[in-house]
């Protein structure tokens, strides 16, 4: 197949300045807090990922595979294997490295020609080890313990499998790195297919993260259907950047992003806001989308449906370093360094930024639910990609200016055919309420499809929506007035392939609705609110109820946005739904960040 040139989703800057640092690296903290880039804001903590930490869950269950240009360098400290020792007791373990796994086509090797230091610098957020000091205890799921408090990425044990799709880097004559990449169709299918299809050692990557993309407003792109069709069949969950726009340009959300059976992210700055991480980076895509009808000639409806799903961090980090002139980093002209610096395995960039860094951020917190929910739930419908997505999604902090387009209809029902926030979806990934979200209430109810169940405030559940049929979940407990009210619903469209995944097919396209209505001795008697919008595959509800009583969630099958032929064709679709009622007291705002790049090595490494 010839070449196809894509764009990547890089840093929003190609500048690097040169220093060193003694102080050691947190693995993932911003640059510019205070006084040591090495001192920042810690990202870690920052999104509550601390808080499954707490509870020995590191992502030691979970695979999550980046796939992308290039592959993860295995050499830098934060990534390779080694010795690491508690600087309190003096007890050493055995780190075996952050990449478990290395896939792409042979026609793209050898391996030592296809490490990069954009994806070096993904790996690190998503499972670096770093430097070792005591802290809290992580235990993977061989009951091997890990003490360690900075010197870890978001899931710093999960099992990294790295892949490769570019076929060749295009020199920008600007700069020494770049971020544009040629695939071919065999490199891009190999990496996905092998990574969510076929697996390896008869296991498949739970969490797939990719920080690339090109433009494709509608999603209708083939590359685009091919990893929905792959997500459709396997249902795991994949997270992909939002894409980084330069001013003036069109800012929609860009391929494979503008797909729909992925976590598309958002990224938010900066280190030095008040609150930090607390606005979208100026860079970040954002909606509205198009949407097309595939069944319609020209059915193109423009600026239909937003495409961020959430926001995370992704401004201002400090992240490994990998110098060698191979992948991206297509000469040193520029930099002008000397071998040793090359070759050096304790330097990082800094102020890296972009939504390439904020897609890996959820990638790791996934990583995190789906380790949980294999331990707690067996794993099952616990892990399938709807429900990560859905449970993410309801979680999700509000930021300022967050606005989903909700507002009251002639008859006073609270409606949003819009559902998520064009810059930000549902808001701040948040894993202190994922772990609520997760675990704290209902968790699945029996059965793929429900009779009228009564659940707790917070909550999540797997089920099947059937045409004609509505499926209703109350709440069994009082809400007071004023309480806000969070609800996500969120399903697969089916696309599929039948060749293997070279391409993929717009099969059927499910337009399921979301709804709250208040209860009055056990009956359903007023609607509150609704979010139905017509081209999206998630449906998100956020408000203060407006009344003290009783409350019930309704999800219902509205009708197809497209199917093969008629209505008669409507078959049940599968989906996920979240809610959570919280207590005031419970609302914590959470934050994150983005911006430029330098560059530091870091010294007094333990280990």
């Amino acid at each position: 197949m010839h070449a196809v040139r894509r764009r990547a989703l890089t840093l929003a800057c190609a500048l690097f300045t040169f220093g060193v640092f003694s102080s050691p690296s947190h693995a993932i903290v911003s640059s510019n807090l205070n006084d040591s880039v090495f001192d920042g804001v810690n990202i870690n903590q920052l999104i509550g990922a601390e808080d499954f930490y707490a509870l020995g869950y590191a992502g030691s269950r979970a695979v999550v595979a980046n796939v992308e240009a290039g592959l993860i360098w295995n050499g830098h400290d934060d990534l390779a294997p080694h010795l690491v020792t508690d600087p309190l007791f003096g007890t050493q373990s055995f780190f075996p490295g952050t990449v478990s796994q290395y896939i792409f086509d042979p026609s793209i090797g050898p391996q030592e020609n296809l490490y990069d230091y954009h994806a070096t610098m993904v790996g690190d957020v998503i499972g670096g080890f770093g430097s070792f000091n005591y802290g809290y205890i992580l235990q993977d799921s061989q009951g091997t313990q890990y003490n360690t408090a900075w010197g870890y990425g978001i899931a710093p044990l999960a099992q990294v499998w790295s892949a490769a799709i570019a076929t060749s880097w295009n020199p920008d004559p600007t700069s020494d790195f770049t971020g544009s990449f040629n695939i071919s169709q065999q490199s891009f299918t190999y990496a996905y297919r092998t990574t969510m299809e076929t697996g390896i050692n008869g296991r498949r990557a739970d969490v797939i993260n990719s920080s690339w993309g090109y433009d494709d407003p509608d999603g209708s792109a083939n590359e685009t259907k091919v990893i929905d069709a792959l997500a459709y069949a396997y249902h795991q969950t994949v997270v992909i950047a939002a894409g980084n726009h330069d001013p003036g340009t069109n800012p929609a959300v860009t391929g494979p992003a503008s797909g729909f059976n992925s976590i598309s992210v958002a990224a938010l700055s900066s280190d030095t806001s008040n609150p930090v991480y607390g606005y979208v980076a100026d860079f970040s895509n954002r909606g509205v989308n198009d949407f097309t009808n595939p069944k319609v000639l020209g059915g193109t409806v423009p600026e239909s449906r937003v495409a961020v799903d959430i926001a995370a961090p992704g401004d201002n980090f400090t992240l490994a370093a990998y110098l060698g002139l191979t992948g991206g980093h297509t000469s040193n002209d520029q930099m002008n360094l000397d071998p040793s610096v090359l070759s050096g395995t304790g330097y990082y960039f800094l102020n890296a930024a972009g939504t390439s860094f904020a897609a890996p951020v959820v990638s790791g917190a996934a990583s995190l639910l789906v380790d949980l929910g294999y331990d707690r739930f067996n794993g099952g419908t616990s892990v399938d990609g709807r429900v990560i997505k859905a449970v993410l999604l309801n979680s999700a902090t509000k930021i300022a200016g967050w606005d989903n387009g909700e507002a009251y209809d002639s008859k006073g029902v609270l409606r949003t055919s819009q559902a998520l926030d064009p810059s930000t979806g549902t808001g701040m990934l948040n894993l202190h309420s994922a772990l609520l979200q997760y675990t704290g209430g209902t968790t699945d109810v029996p059965g793929l499809s429900v009779n009228s169940p009564h659940v707790a405030i917070h909550g999540w559940d797997f089920a099947t929506s059937t045409p004609g049929i509505n499926n209703d979940y109350y709440i069994d407990d009082t809400v007071t007035a004023g309480t806000p009210i969070a609800a996500t619903l969120d399903w697969f469209v089916d696309r599929t392939s039948t060749d293997d995944y070279l391409t993929a097919d717009d099969v059927s396209f499910a337009d399921l609705d979301l709804e709250v209505w208040l209860v009055i001795n056990g009956v359903p008697v007023q609607l509150i609110a609704t979010s139905d919008s017509a081209y999206s595959n998630v449906e998100h509800l956020y408000f203060p109820a407006p009344l003290t009583g009783e409350y019930m969630l309704r999800v219902l099958y509205f009708g197809d946005a497209y199917n093969p032929s008629d209505p008669s064709a409507w078959t049940p679709e599968s989906y996920a739904v979240a809610w959570m009622v919280p207590e005031p007291s419970t609302i914590v705002l959470m934050i994150c960040i983005l911006m430029p790049i330098a560059l530091g090595r870091r010294r007094g490494y333990i280990g």
